[in-house]
């Protein structure tokens, strides 16, 4: 949190989720940077400290069972994470790719599941 105000970092494929996604942590306050690059995600996690990390657990490889997106992201995060400084979620539509990255450690879930009441702001 800077000057009182939340940051978000969100990173999806789709122009929709990523705006969607985006629009909910405004309604709740947050200063939202968005990407669709995987690159990018990575670069924006490393140099600045967000309260929220949400992505498409194979940002870049659509339609893929890739998790190395998410895995990279969430290594650069994790302490924080850990520490209840931040928080982290990867996300695809894909039970497949959900799984693949729940077994690597990767906090994820089903899109479908994700709810506005998940984001709690603290």
């Amino acid at each position: 949190m800077v000057n009182g105000l939340k940051k978000a970092l969100l990173g999806f494929h789709s122009p929709s989720d990523l705006s969607g996604h985006a629009d909910i942590f405004e309604v709740l306050d947050f200063k939202v940077t968005r990407t669709q690059k995987p690159e990018e995600m990575l670069a924006l996690a490393r140099e600045t400290p967000y309260d929220w990390y949400l992505m498409d657990i194979n940002l870049g490889h659509t339609q893929s069972d890739d998790v190395s997106p998410s895995a990279e992201v969430y290594e650069v995060v994790r302490d924080r994470v850990e520490n209840g400084e931040a928080k982290f979620l990867a996300m695809s539509y894909a039970a497949s790719t959900v799984e693949a990255a729940t077994v690597r450690g990767i906090p994820a879930m089903d899109k479908c599941e994700f709810r506005p009441d998940l984001i709690d702001g603290e």
